[in-house]
C-alpha cells in the first residue's frame, strides 16, 4: 500500500553518519529526527512556510513535485533556525569507540574533537599500512628513526629499534637526507606559482625566464596604464644603442619553471662583472654625449 511505498522511499535517503552516533538521550534524538531519512538531522535546513526542517541532502534530493513530506506544501529551502542547530550540537553521545573501551561522553559538536585524541580511535601508522588503535600503535609498533626515508625495519619496543640503529645504512645519512629535505622545503617557498603578478623593473629583453610583462597579450592582465618606461641607452652585441627600459611594470608567472639548486657561483660572479662593464660603458658614454653637447 502507499504505507510500505513511503517506508521504502524513506529508507532510500538513509545517508546519515549522525546514524553512527549512540546518544545518551535516545528519545531526545528521536523529536530531531529527519522525517526522510529517519536519522537525526544533519545539517539541517528549513524547506516550508510550516517551519518543518530536513537534512540538507535530503532536502536536495527531493524529487518533483517538490513536496514537504510533513505537510505537503512547496519545498522553499532556506536556512535552519538557530535553536534547532544549538539544540542538535548539544545532544549528548557516547564515543564511537565505547565498543573497544571508551567511556567518554561529550556534544555532537565535540565528537570530532574528541576522536582526534581518543586512545582507542583506529588509526593508520603514518609509515606503513599497519592499522591500530592509537593506544597500541605507540605502545607496540616502532619504525626505526629513518623510516621516512625509506628504512623499513619494524619492532615492538624502542630498545630493539636503538639495537637496529647501531646498523642502519638509512640512518647513517640521516643528516644528508635531512639537508636534502630543506633544501627541498626551501624551494618549495620560492616556487611562485602560475598567474602570479609582481613589480619589476629592468630592460625589456631582461624579463625573467617564465615571466611576461602584463600588457594585455594573449589573455594577459592589462597594468600597461602604470608601467614607467624609458628609453635607455646599453651596449650589446652590434654596440651601443637604446632599448626599452621599466622603471616599473608588473609581470605575471606564465609558466612553472625548474629551479636548479647549487648554482655556479662562477657564473653569478661573471654575470655581475659584465653588469658592471655594461654600467661602466652607459656611464662613459653619456659623459661622451654631454662634453659633445657643451
Amino acid at each position: 500500500g502507499s504505507s510500505s511505498r513511503l517506508t521504502t522511499f524513506k529508507l532510500a535517503f538513509r545517508h546519515n553518519s549522525m546514524s553512527d552516533l549512540q546518544y545518551v538521550d535516545a528519545q531526545a534524538a528521536q523529536r530531531l529526527e529527519c522525517s526522510l531519512c529517519l536519522d537525526v538531522l544533519s545539517d539541517p535546513v528549513q524547506v516550508c512556510s510550516n517551519e518543518h526542517h530536513l537534512c540538507r541532502k535530503c532536502a536536495r534530493a527531493i524529487a518533483q513535485p517538490r513536496r514537504c513530506p510533513e505537510c505537503r506544501k512547496k519545498v522553499s529551502i532556506r536556512e535552519a533556525q538557530r535553536f534547532l542547530k544549538t539544540s542538535l550540537h548539544s545532544l549528548r553521545v557516547y564515543c564511537p569507540n565505547r565498543p573497544r573501551g571508551c567511556q567518554e561522553v561529550c556534544t555532537v559538536g565535540d565528537v570530532k574533537t574528541h576522536r582526534a585524541s581518543c586512545q582507542q580511535e583506529t588509526v593508520k601508522c603514518p609509515h606503513c599500512p599497519v592499522t591500530l588503535e592509537r593506544q597500541l600503535l605507540s605502545l607496540t609498533h616502532f619504525h626505526c628513526d629513518a623510516a621516512r626515508f625509506g628504512c623499513e625495519f619494524v619492532a615492538e619496543s624502542d630498545e630493539h629499534v636503538a639495537v637496529h640503529l647501531c646498523e642502519c645504512p638509512v640512518s647513517k645519512f640521516r643528516k644528508q637526507f635531512e639537508r636534502y629535505e630543506q633544501e627541498i622545503s626551501a624551494l618549495r617557498q620560492a616556487a611562485v606559482p602560475r598567474g602570479a603578478i609582481l613589480g619589476w623593473s629592468g630592460f625589456h629583453s631582461d624579463v625573467p625566464a617564465g615571466w611576461v610583462l602584463c600588457d594585455g597579450g594573449q589573455g594577459r592582465p592589462d597594468f600597461s596604464d602604470e608601467f614607467r618606461e624609458t628609453m635607455k641607452r646599453r651596449r650589446c652585441a652590434s654596440g651601443v644603442g637604446k632599448q626599452r627600459y621599466y622603471s616599473f611594470a608588473y609581470i605575471t608567472r606564465s609558466e612553472v619553471e625548474t629551479l636548479n639548486v647549487g648554482d655556479d657561483d662562477e657564473e653569478d660572479q661573471e654575470d655581475e662583472q659584465e653588469d658592471g662593464e655594461e654600467e661602466e660603458a652607459d656611464d662613459g658614454n653619456e659623459d661622451d654625449a654631454d662634453d659633445g653637447s657643451e
